[in-house]
């Protein structure tokens, strides 16, 4: 009976080969045998002198197999592509770009070969590019191995706190992937949702406490971009997963869960501000697409219409998320001032609405108003009353500028439109404490602090 190859490594390769032989070489090299090297070639440019090096290393090493596209997937897909194909038991992708550090394999194997784990969490070191030269620049090794096979949420935890936890170069179980329908480009696009996946669903995992990747900071092909086919989706699909979890282990926390949503919100706010900065936009598929300033106002407003995202916002801060997204608008709309900032905004429903009755444009900066007019406080209720405008937002900016109207200037009809927003704001906090109750709650399967935890929460939630 032949013996089960242990690795297949994935690698995906677009156009640029500066630093391929040296990312197939660091896998030849390794002190470990037992592995297949998946290459797939997505270039669409630069075809011929990739093909080339593909083609010799595959020539020269039979473990080395390659396979070409006619036009680029992206990565994502790409490896979903060869995951079909994986031999091995375990599964990672190596980028172009970066290599594999000596002896990682057989680091990898030791650990895994004791455990049998789900999932293998490694560290990483850094480096740059610095002429024909790489110079280490950081080393990012768990603080200590240890063996994760305790409450799900527990290992959740654990992992954001020690791990680089969304990157596509840890090892995992192929037959797991398989399982549990994780392919990274499908059931949750790209590493940081298909990781998290992998996460929340590992019933066994294991910290090996070593660097063994090494990732070329300044060379990554997908760096300062934003996706725009996947950017809506990869967050909420993230919170998805770990809810799962704490839902699998009829488990609450809090503290927890907000450490979760801090983690998540602030890497989607951060890609928000990337966009906001005029960032390339590519598709799923990694390729460009050109969008304006309307286009890029809607993809925000998408993501904010997106209910998981405003659940996070519950645990995170409700009114702090609002500010920091409310910055990443105001930068978008500071960048596009030669697109008429004033008119695309109009066109972009009801946080167009919310924008027209809060800000203004002074001299070149749009600030916020100092007085609201009754027609303010119209386009308001409208606003935040819009069933797509799912968790509210802009709430915490009318609260704060509705103390601007001062109580005789507004006749009793008008007040009419600033009653209609709080009445619908406490349904809607009516309505989110019960989903709430009834998803985290698992439907009465919480129990002791668990479920004292929910009932704060919820409380705290109706009383701000």
């Amino acid at each position: 009976m032949v013996e089960r190859l242990f690795f297949s490594v994935l690698m995906c390769v677009y156009n640029k080969t500066e630093l391929l032989e040296y990312a197939i070489r660091s896998v030849r090299e390794q002190s470990e045998h037992s592995w297949e090297l998946l290459i797939l070639d997505n270039s669409d440019n630069n075809r011929e002198n990739t093909w080339k090096i593909l083609t010799q290393s595959s020539e020269t090493d039979h473990r080395i197999k390659i396979f070409k596209n006619n036009e680029n997937v992206g990565w994502a897909k790409g490896a979903s592509q060869l995951l079909k194909m994986a031999s091995g038991k375990y599964m990672t992708f190596l980028a172009a770009d970066d290599f594999l550090l000596p002896d990682a394999l057989a680091k990898v194997k030791k650990a895994a070969t004791e455990h049998e784990p789900d999932v293998l969490w490694v560290g990483n070191k850094y480096f740059e590019q610095r002429k024909d030269s790489l110079w280490e620049i950081g080393d990012m090794p768990p603080c200590e191995r240890r063996v994760l096979n305790v409450r799900q949420a527990e290992n959740i935890i654990y992992v954001m706190e020690h791990v680089f936890y969304n990157a596509f170069f840890h090892y995992v179980q192929v037959d797991f992937l398989r399982q549990q329908n994780i392919d990274f480009y499908h059931s949750g696009y790209g590493d940081c949702a298909g990781m998290t996946r992998v996460l929340s669903e590992a019933q066994r995992m294991v910290v090996l406490d070593q660097s063994v990747y090494g990732l070329t900071a300044n060379t990554s092909q997908s760096r300062g971009t934003f996706y725009w086919d996947g950017e809506q989706y990869i967050f909420s699909d993230q919170w998805q997963s770990v809810r799962s979890a704490y839902r699998r282990d009829a488990h609450f926390s809090f503290h927890e869960l907000k450490y979760c949503a801090t983690v998540i919100l602030k890497n989607e706010i951060g890609n928000m501000m990337s966009l906001a900065n005029g960032s390339k936009c590519v598709n799923k598929e990694m390729n460009p697409v050109s969008k304006n300033l309307l286009q890029r106002l809607l993809q925000i407003k998408q993501i904010l219409e997106n209910h998981m995202i405003q659940e996070m916002a519950q645990f995170y801060g409700r009114y702090q998320y609002e500010q920091e997204i409310m910055a990443v608008i105001l930068r978008l709309l500071a960048g596009y001032q030669q697109e008429s900032a004033e008119d695309r905004r109009l066109q972009a429903g009801w946080l167009g609405k919310f924008l027209k009755a809060a800000y203004c444009q002074e001299n070149s900066e749009i600030v916020e108003k100092k007085v609201m007019t009754m027609e303010d406080l119209e386009d308001f209720a409208e606003a935040l009353t819009d069933p797509q405008n799912t968790g509210m937002f802009g709430l915490g900016v009318f609260l704060k500028m509705a103390g601007r109207l001062r109580e005789e200037r507004i006749a009793e009809e008008n007040r009419r439109p600033a009653e209609r927003v709080l009445q619908f704001y406490q349904d809607w906090k009516g309505k989110f404490i019960e989903q709430i109750w009834n998803d985290l709650g698992n439907s009465g399967a919480l129990r002791d602090n668990g479920k004292i935890e929910l009932a704060a929460f919820c409380k705290y939630v109706m009383e701000n």
